[in-house]
């Protein structure tokens, strides 16, 4: 049996997460394409419906709502009955009939991550989640996919300012990506970084990205890697950067690891 993994796309709003994984499979780092995005999923549901015909999964809305149940949200903006009423999964496909303002589509779509998450558990096959990473229930879900028997990988990308990813997020709403209130994304990005330490005792290996420059393809170079609880940076590295230092390096001598 081939190994099956669990590769997690981490770090904060507009650190550059999706368009690294783009970048990687773009350049065929990865041949498995199938990826548990909210982004993605947001997209297509506001269109013609998220397809998972190629998934190893079987679904039904049954079972969709019985998770959405399960992983109600606090400030919900629809109810389960609303849900169940403008869901409809055909063909392989989820499709929404419902409101298809920002917030509500966003908000079917992070049921949907759940539940597909879920299911994909279950399976031998190995997938990509993406996540902000600000919450401890993230790294539940990477211990929850080890006791499954899923080699976890953890693809960490962060900047050396908050500001920065502030910066990226008004562009990206600008060409039409999805908005984040700056709270928001000052509070996650402290948060993120935060759940970096512990992470590393569930993860079998860790990549770390910077990309506080904007220079081409500066993202996609690892400066550093995590191997069983043991760091290697890689000679390229003249300097790491601050956030790294903080909340990885300090971290561990804390808790006499290096």
């Amino acid at each position: 049996m081939s190994t099956k993994r669990f590769r997690v796309f981490a770090g904060p709003n507009g650190s550059g997460k999706s368009s690294l994984y783009d970048y990687l499979v773009k350049n065929k780092f990865f041949s498995e394409r199938l990826d548990v995005n909210a982004d993605k999923i947001a997209k297509d549901l506001g269109n013609k419906g998220f397809n998972i015909n190629t998934w190893p999964i079987s679904c039904s809305i049954a079972e969709f709502l019985q998770s959405a149940k399960a992983n109600t949200r606090p400030n919900n903006n629809i109810s389960l009955n609303y849900l169940q009423e403008k869901i409809a999964f055909t063909n392989s496909t989820f499709i929404w009939k419902g409101r298809k303002s920002y917030k509500t589509i966003n908000t079917v779509a992070a049921y949907l991550v759940d539940y597909l998450t879920m299911k994909m558990l279950g399976t031998d096959g190995t997938f990509f989640y993406e996540t902000v990473f600000s919450h401890q229930s993230k790294i539940e879900l990477m211990q929850i996919a080890k006791n499954k028997g899923f080699k976890v990988y953890l693809y960490f990308v962060s900047t050396k300012s908050s500001k920065i990813n502030w910066e990226r997020v008004k562009s990206r709403v600008k060409q039409g990506g999805h908005r984040v209130p700056k709270s928001k994304v000052k509070d996650r990005y402290k948060k993120s970084l935060q759940n970096l330490y512990p992470a590393l005792k569930v993860a079998d290996r860790v990549y770390f990205f910077d990309n506080s420059e904007s220079a081409p393809n500066r993202a996609y170079l690892n400066f550093a890697e995590c191997r069983n609880g043991q760091i290697k940076i890689e000679q390229s590295c003249d300097e790491v950067p601050a956030w790294f230092d903080t909340y990885v390096l300090q971290e561990l001598k804390k808790n006499k690891h290096v």
